[in-house]
C-alpha cells in the first residue's frame, strides 16, 4: 500500500546514499523517516528505518565496468543516521576477473554503507570456487579488501574433502589463504604452510592453509 504512494523520485534520492552502482530487480520499497517510534514494552524507543527494500538485488561494478559483487536479499532495512543496512536471508557473490570467486549466505546481516564492512550472522555459509567451504555462526568482512575474520568456532572443508575446525579465522573471502587458531583436523602436507612433517597427521594449534 505504501509502496504505491511513494513517488519514484524518492527512490532516486534515497538509494544513492546507500550505493554507488545499483540495479534493483523485483524490488518493492516502503519509505519511512528514519526517526524514533513510541516506546515499546521494554521502555526503549524503537528506530524506524528510512526505507525498506523487499526481494532486491544490488550489483557493484568497478571503474572498468566489471562486477565486484552481487547482493541478493529477501529484505533490507536502511537507517540513515547509522549508515547501516540490516539484511534478512541474503547471499553475496564475489567476483574476480569477471568470474565468481566465492559466495556468502546467512540468515541475518548488517552492512555499513560508508565503510562497506559486513557482518553475517546465523547459519553463515561461505563457498569458494576452488571447492573449499566454511560453516560458522558469525563472520566479519570488508567487500573492498575481501578479508574475512571472526573469533568463534569454524568448520572448514578443503577441496580434497578433509575438515578443519578452529577459532579466530582470518583470511581471504575465497578461502585460498586463511588462518585458524586452536585447530583440530587433518590435511595434506602440501596444503599446510607451517607443516614440517611429511604425510597426513592430526594437528592442534595455530594453522594456515594456502591455495
Amino acid at each position: 500500500m505504501f509502496a504505491k504512494r511513494a513517488p519514484v523520485v524518492r527512490v532516486q534520492l534515497v538509494i544513492p546514499i546507500f550505493l554507488g552502482c545499483l540495479f534493483l530487480s523485483s524490488c518493492s520499497l516502503i519509505y519511512g523517516g528514519d526517526d524514533e517510534r513510541g516506546k515499546g514494552k521494554s521502555g526503549l524507543r524503537k528506530k524506524r528505518p528510512a526505507f525498506i527494500l523487499s526481494r532486491f538485488v544490488r550489483i557493484s561494478e568497478n571503474r572498468q565496468g566489471k562486477k565486484e559483487w552481487v547482493l541478493k536479499a529477501r529484505e533490507g532495512r536502511f537507517f540513515n543516521k547509522k549508515q547501516q543496512m540490516f539484511l534478512t536471508d541474503f547471499i553475496i557473490t564475489f567476483y574476480k576477473n569477471g568470474r565468481a570467486s566465492s559466495s556468502l549466505r546467512a540468515r541475518r546481516g548488517i552492512i555499513n554503507t560508508r565503510t562497506r564492512d559486513i557482518t553475517a550472522l546465523k547459519k553463515v555459509f561461505l563457498k569458494s570456487s576452488n571447492g573449499r567451504t566454511l560453516s560458522t555462526e558469525e563472520l566479519y568482512g570488508n567487500m573492498r579488501s575481501k578479508i574475512i575474520s571472526n573469533a568463534v568456532f569454524n568448520r572448514i572443508t578443503t577441496e580434497d574433502g578433509t575438515i578443519l575446525a578452529g577459532t579466530h579465522l582470518h583470511g581471504r573471502n575465497d578461502l585460498r589463504i586463511f588462518k585458524l587458531k586452536n585447530t583440530v583436523g587433518e590435511t595434506r602436507e602440501s596444503n599446510l604452510s607451517n607443516r614440517q612433517d611429511s604425510g597426513t597427521e592430526k594437528r592442534r594449534g595455530t594453522s594456515a592453509i594456502n591455495g
